[in-house]
């Protein structure tokens, strides 16, 4: 599920005009780490947490999956606005997939962000926090 959860990040986020005018390198969006000798603006998504949740009588079928989207940027205007853009996409936004023969839907919600600057290599950066409810179907 969770590859496709980052498959789905990915495709929405490349597909909204808002993210997309800003971030136009498509190939700059991916997991956890920014590759070396990359162009910024780039966007990484990490999972930082999966909770389970039983149903009665039906075994797992929910989990609760934090997420976190970070852009990396060269000035802090530019994380704002990129930032803007990745809620306006991801909240609310919800899909369906199937992964390992599991269809299930997932349902994004924006929780928190935070600043932050790297020293080396001088760049800004925010975290968004998103809780993705994981429901299989």
């Amino acid at each position: 599920m969770f590859a496709k959860i980052g498959e789905s990040i990915v495709t929405v986020l490349n597909n909204d005009s808002a993210f997309s005018a800003l971030v136009t390198n498509s190939n700059n969006i991916g997991p956890v780490i920014v590759p070396q000798k990359t162009t910024y603006p780039y966007v990484t998504y990490e999972i930082v947490n999966v909770s389970n949740f039983l149903v009665k009588d039906v075994g797992l079928k929910t989990c609760e999956v934090e997420m976190d989207i970070t852009c990396f940027c060269n000035t802090y205007n530019e994380t704002y606005n990129i930032s803007k853009a990745i809620v306006g996409a991801l909240d609310k936004f919800e899909g369906q997939d199937t992964e390992d023969g599991i269809t299930f839907s997932a349902k994004f919600s924006f929780d928190n962000l935070r600043d932050g600057y790297f020293p080396d290599p001088e760049k800004f950066y925010k975290t968004i926090q998103f809780n993705i409810l994981i429901n299989k179907i």
